[in-house]
């Protein structure tokens, strides 16, 4: 149910950005990433939220933090051996 949950959220959030509602999007990935963490298997779910908040803050030019993002991404996707998560997180 979790799961099901934080990726509705993450949808949720999808919708939000491509309406340009970016700051909104990104705060609310910013509480799915941290949800997700501490659900079993949830990893991929907070790596995608990671990148969708790295993104977002590239939009917003805060191009520091939009790299720590992407670097966590990237980390994870790598643990996670996802090749799809580690293309995205590049």
């Amino acid at each position: 149910m979790a799961l099901r949950t934080l990726q509705a959220k993450v949808h949720e959030a999808s919708n939000m950005f491509f309406k340009g509602a970016y700051r909104d999007a990104i705060l609310l990935l910013q509480t799915v990433a941290e949800r997700a963490h501490d659900v079993p298997n949830g990893q991929t779910i907070e790596c995608e939220s990671l990148r969708m908040v790295g993104h977002g803050l590239i939009r917003l030019r805060n191009f520091e933090p939009a790299a720590r993002c992407l670097d966590a991404c990237l980390t994870l996707a790598c643990t996670l051996k996802n090749a799809r998560l580690e293309a995205d997180a590049h």
